[in-house]
């Protein structure tokens, strides 16, 4: 390429660069405004749905006999516990996940991580309620 021929093809590789440049800078403010939309959009969607959800879930769930989950009363099954009467790591991770059973835990083994007490020893493996009267 000669020196004429190259100076004569960069005015139009600069305007090329400068078309480029406008389309990306179009690109991203196109992306950044649907950003925005779609957002509103998906938002008005969820609402719009969610009774027609509700009553698909609850017909279903009907159907397909499902009952409402109830907690049985605390027991504490003697694979729960160690040699030293106090719970297993899994037990006592899983026991004391749930808060309504921590006045009974606390009772029985005078908190986390503690010995069960002698005197309730005689409750392995039988339902406990919080009021204790056994």
């Amino acid at each position: 390429m000669t020196a004429r021929r190259l100076s004569a093809a960069l005015p139009s590789l600069e305007a090329r660069l400068v078309d480029m440049a406008f389309l990306v800078a179009g690109g991203v403010v196109v992306w950044w405004l649907t950003q925005g939309f779609a957002a509103k959009a998906n938002q008005l969607a969820n609402t719009a749905t969610k009774p027609a959800g509700q009553a698909l879930s609850d017909l279903m769930a009907t159907l397909n006999g499902w009952q409402k989950a109830e907690m049985t009363p605390l027991m504490i099954r003697d694979f729960y516990l160690t040699d030293d009467w106090r719970l297993t790591p899994e037990a006592d991770k899983t026991l004391w996940n749930w808060q309504p059973w921590h006045p009974a835990l606390n009772e029985l083994f005078g908190g986390k991580g503690g010995q069960m007490k002698p005197g309730y020893r005689s409750l392995v493996n039988k339902e406990i309620r919080n009021d204790f009267n056994y």
